[in-house]
């Protein structure tokens, strides 16, 4: 089974949601900004980023430091293997 763009963000997504226990009703953009409007910390950061990891058994690279779910998407999208979806 393929993984598309859309999948990973819906995924990130979901994975947000659920770790800051936001309602299915708020809309949460590709653009929401973990520390300014989620009130991120460091260790949310990191415990997102394991979590997304797992999930679609990818690494993210110590050094980056995506702000955004989009961010953490295009992330994600970049490390699945090129048959993962188109990009």
């Amino acid at each position: 089974m393929t993984t598309t763009e859309t999948d990973v963000l819906a995924g990130v997504t979901a994975i947000v949601r659920e770790h800051f226990g936001v309602a299915p009703q708020r809309a949460l953009p590709s653009e929401t900004h973990l520390r300014n409007q989620l009130s991120a910390d460091s260790i949310d950061e990191a415990e997102i980023a394991m979590q997304v990891e797992e999930r679609f058994d990818v690494t993210i690279p110590d050094d980056a430091h995506p702000a955004t779910i989009g961010e953490i998407a295009a992330l994600v999208s970049k490390a699945l293997p090129l048959s993962a979806g188109k990009r």
